[in-house]
């Protein structure tokens, strides 16, 4: 199917996952996704990171871009809703809600069990979604039409996303004994909450490693050992992340966004915007705000 509406995310409901394996079961990776299932029928073993977890119905699990993740059998009944979000949009989602701590906690334990009343609440949520986007994602809809559509699948999906988040805060204290963070992590929640406040200002994982006195080397070892992504590519991501948001979502124009970000000036940022997502600021912007085909 077009994706139409260029969404940053993907809502289905699945009920065969032999595409999303390869012949020795490994899930295939997402391309820097955040995977989440929500399990309406079946069960299945799926082994993260060599830990193995039993999945029911009405059982919650998250997949992290950098978990290793295996299925080691399934039912063949196995069903479920599969929500994946692309990496600007669940970061944009996780900052200033869940603490690194937290994070790094979900990429240890990453299934809960829900009670009724919290199935009763998010499944309806998700079948919404999941209509919705079928209903509207369509070519031929008009500019305005398209426009309106897309921000109000968007704040749907941000409902969804922040209703996981609350169920995972409060089921994580009951379900989940605390697991210890390693030195290594530590080092890793540091950077990224100081990526987190201060990527406007500072680009150079040079200024971070100064700031936590590590050699830029081992920082960047650290950082990539505890979250699978390399500390350089943390930094990039929020800045065009960002920057992404304040394109697709606000009035302020492409000179004030580079000043928001701290460029020297409006070329060098959109120079750097176009260097790692191949089309110009104002590109991206356009072809956010249009309908695929248009």
């Amino acid at each position: 199917m077009i994706d139409y509406l260029k969404l940053p995310f993907e809502c289905g409901y699945v009920t065969d996952i032999t595409p999303f394996v390869n012949s020795a079961g490994r899930i295939n990776q997402f391309n820097g996704m955040l995977v989440f299932a929500l399990c309406t029928r079946g069960s299945a073993t799926i082994q993260v990171d060599d830990q193995p977890f039993s999945i029911n119905r009405h059982d919650a699990f998250f997949l992290l871009p950098s978990s290793s993740s295996i299925v080691l059998q399934h039912s063949p009944d196995l069903t479920c809703y599969l929500l994946r979000a692309d990496y600007d949009y669940y970061f944009q989602i996780m900052d200033g809600i869940l603490d690194v701590k937290t994070q790094i906690q979900m990429g240890h334990y990453p299934y809960l069990t829900l009670n009724e009343q919290q199935v009763s609440t998010l499944l309806p949520l998700m079948h919404t979604l999941h209509e919705r986007i079928t209903a509207e994602n369509r070519g031929d809809l008009s500019s305005e039409h398209y426009n309106l559509a897309r921000k109000l699948i968007i704040s749907m999906c941000n409902t969804v996303a922040y209703e996981l988040l609350r169920i995972y805060i409060s089921r994580m204290q009951q379900q989940i004994e605390v697991v210890e963070i390693t030195r290594k992590e530590q080092i890793a929640r540091e950077f990224i909450t100081l990526v987190l406040t201060q990527f406007a200002q500072h680009r150079d994982i040079a200024y971070y490693a100064d700031k936590m006195c590590l050699s830029t080397h081992y920082l960047s070892s650290v950082v990539k050992q505890s979250t699978g992504v390399n500390a350089s590519d943390l930094i990039r991501e929020r800045v065009i992340g960002e920057a992404k948001r304040m394109l697709d979502g606000s009035a302020m124009s492409i000179k004030e966004i580079s000043i928001r970000l701290n460029f020297p000036n409006q070329s060098f940022f959109g120079k750097y915007f176009k260097q790692y997502t191949g089309i110009s600021p104002q590109r991206y912007r356009s072809d956010k705000r249009a309908p695929a085909g248009a």
